[in-house]
């Protein structure tokens, strides 16, 4: 399977660029909305609620959905995933390189291709791994950052998760009568985070790698909205253009 990096050609490490840059989910998300690649609900996913009544509550399953100021009628209960680096290519068409770019960004004149995608996971994380530090993450946004012992640094590890993004009419679920009601493809729940995007992106097929930093205590940690440069030259000789 090949896929496709579209950017400006001084930021194309198959000529030459001696890093690479992972964005976040947040990153994303709070980015000026006249930038194509910026969407407002990146990472996020919403439940929404029929007929809730705040004195009953809603039994979904095993939990309880308790909305605060909730009222009679529907409530749409939004969640957002902890923000985590990821990296974005597309599908190869096989034609109209240049122009693809484009419609991303009118400065991506240029562009290589990945043609071993796992490889390429694999590589971009241990490359993460040797770069990141605490400063990189956002320990204290999840209330972590007073326990977070010698110990528990040692157990971090990096997960990586790379598929095809789905494209739905809609990010949401709808709940009632004390079942869900999905209005989408059964996904499992990480991937209704971080791999489904509003159906208005679904020109760019959209292939993504994701990299979480989880620890067996306190799952997923969230990193810090800037995006990360990382080293890249050790294994540009591999990449495609």
């Amino acid at each position: 399977m090949s896929l496709v990096k579209y950017c400006n050609e001084k930021y194309n490490i198959a000529k030459g660029c001696p890093t690479i840059q992972l964005g976040t989910l947040q990153y994303y998300r709070e980015l000026d909305p006249s930038f194509t690649i910026a969407d407002p609900n990146e990472g996020k996913y919403s439940f929404i609620i029929e007929d809730y009544d705040p004195v009953k509550g809603q039994e979904t399953g095993t939990s309880q959905f308790v909305p605060i100021h909730a009222r009679l009628g529907n409530v749409i209960m939004m969640h957002t995933f902890p923000n985590c680096y990821i990296f974005c290519l597309s599908a190869d068409i096989g034609k109209n390189y240049l122009e693809m770019g484009k419609t991303f960004s009118p400065e991506y004149n240029s562009y290589y291709k990945i043609t071993d995608i796992d490889t390429f996971s694999i590589k971009l994380a241990n490359i993460l791994v040797e770069n990141i530090t605490l400063e990189h993450l956002n320990l204290g946004s999840q209330n972590k950052e007073q326990r977070l012992t010698l110990g528990d640094i040692k157990s971090i590890s990096v997960r990586i998760l790379n598929r095809f993004i789905k494209y739905w009419r809609v990010k949401s679920e709808i709940i009632s009568n004390s079942k869900f009601q999905i209005d989408t493809e059964d996904l499992d729940p990480i991937s209704r985070f971080l791999f489904t995007k509003d159906s208005k992106f679904k020109e760019e097929r959209e292939f993504r790698i994701a990299f979480l930093f989880e620890h067996p205590k306190f799952g997923t940690l969230s990193v810090k909205k800037a995006p990360i440069l990382l080293p890249i030259n050790v294994f540009a000789h591999e990449i495609q253009i």
